[in-house]
């Protein structure tokens, strides 16, 4: 399983980068970063940030934790069947 997802966090980047530019690629610093955007407080970096991409940002995301969960889900099964 370990391997697994390993591999998942391996192919993020790679992803990531098809979506969204290096040069405008920012790491946040706190993980509030986004509740502070959604209210209209967020540092200038972050805002540029997610202004041009929430959306592949939160596919991304979204995208990366149904992985992680499928995986579980199917090695979990996996474990049961034998």
């Amino acid at each position: 399983m370990f391997i697994v997802h390993f591999i998942i966090d391996f192919i993020r980047p790679h992803i990531e980068a098809l979506l969204i530019p290096k040069k405008n690629f920012v790491i946040f610093k706190k993980k509030k970063d986004v509740l502070l955007w959604f209210k209209g407080q967020a540092e200038k970096d972050v805002t540029g940030f997610l202004d041009a991409y929430f959306y592949k940002w939160i596919f991304i995301n979204i995208f990366d934790q149904a992985m992680h969960l499928i995986s579980i889900a199917v090695c979990t099964w996996l474990f049961y069947q034998v």
